[in-house]
């Protein structure tokens, strides 16, 4: 596989093959390998696919590997997690909400007490709806679906499909610390999971695919300002749906300071120059560290006006009093600034501000 990376590279830089970009100017795509997996992208051109087609015909020769190419319209899934054109509908779910239903199904007639159906169903139902849970925002009904069939497990007898819950699903799915059963209901935990990608975006700028989309959608803006485009990627709508339900966790956090004071989005609120009415000339090159002093903001020294919501919310951001680092943002629920599922769970659940 290296050789045949080092072979799309050779004819990327000579010229011949011509890269796939999703925006104007973006990262530009040759080639993705994932274990056994080969994904290409060129230009919809004959040209580009004669190359294609010949490369794989020589990286076959050299190999001596049989390659078996077949032609679809469409990728009904990869790794278990379905690729959606258009909106997510229950259909496209339903061979993973089928399986969490049978499985839990086989277990309704045993002798199981009610702390061994509450370890099947952490056990059963989290595993298999996590790659789905993870990347895309999924559909009321299907939560709706598999809650209903925790619910039918937990408080059935003998394989009943008719039962009585003892307490509320809001109650069950409270931390044990709160009087509750420990659970986690669906949606709380898709929220959570998509929050990992949300902190991609935070701590790991430079991954391939958080540049494609932060140059797609993001516009030199943080993540925090994320919004719904038109065209959007069913994966980039859960980030935005995620970050609707999560925003409130994140918060500025400084190191050096050298972001720029109107240009960068440090403070989570978009580009401050878009926010003022102007730019003071002998402010546009100053960085958000010229503008504090001793651990504290120092607003005399700006020639620019600020509006009053924009300057109190920079004086709630904590000046640090050591500069170093780069400028970022913080989770507010664990100690360390670094986002957890285990914390998204209790900010979702139980909000921490």
């Amino acid at each position: 596989m290296e050789r045949l990376a080092l072979r799309i590279s050779e004819l990327h830089l000579s010229g011949f093959w011509n890269p796939l970009s999703l925006s104007q100017g973006g990262l530009k795509l040759t080639h993705l390998f994932f274990a056994d997996d080969v994904m290409l992208f060129c230009q919809a051109s004959v040209n580009q696919v004669e190359l294609v087609n010949n490369i794989l015909k020589e990286f076959s020769e050299a190999s001596e590997a049989i390659l078996g190419i077949r032609h679809t319209t469409r990728i009904k899934k990869y790794l278990g997690t379905p690729m959606i054109i258009g909106s997510p509908k229950i259909a496209d779910f339903h061979g993973v909400v089928d399986k969490i239903n049978a499985r839990l199904a086989s277990w309704k007639g045993k002798l199981l007490n009610k702390a061994g159906k509450l370890c099947l169903i952490k056990s059963t139902v989290s595993p298999m709806l996590v790659y789905n849970m993870h990347s895309l925002w999924l559909p009321s009904a299907v939560c709706n679906k598999v809650n209903h069939a925790c619910r039918s497990l937990l408080w059935s007898n003998n394989g009943s499909s008719r039962f009585w819950s003892h307490v509320g699903w809001e109650v069950v799915t409270k931390s044990k610390d709160y009087g509750g059963l420990g659970l986690c209901e669906t949606r709380t935990m898709n929220v959570a999971l998509l929050g990992k990608l949300l902190w991609d975006f935070v701590e790991n700028p430079t991954k391939p695919w958080v540049c494609l989309l932060s140059h797609k959608y993001l516009n030199s803006q943080s993540i925090l300002c994320a919004t719904k485009q038109r065209g959007s990627s069913q994966v980039w709508l859960s980030i935005v749906k995620g970050m609707g339900k999560l925003r409130e966790g994140f918060r500025p956090c400084l190191a050096d300071g050298q972001s720029s004071m109107w240009f960068d989005d440090w403070l989570g609120v978009g580009a401050l120059g878009r926010l003022v009415q102007f730019v003071h000339i002998s402010d546009s090159d100053r960085n958000v560290a010229s503008f504090w002093e001793q651990g504290r903001w120092k607003f005399d020294s700006m020639s620019t006006i600020l509006p009053f919501e924009i300057a109190i919310r920079v004086q709630q951001v904590q000046v640090p009093l050591v500069q170093s680092g780069r400028d970022t943002f913080a989770w507010i629920g664990e100690a360390s600034g670094c986002y957890t599922v285990s914390s998204g769970v209790k900010f979702w659940s139980l909000p921490l501000i």
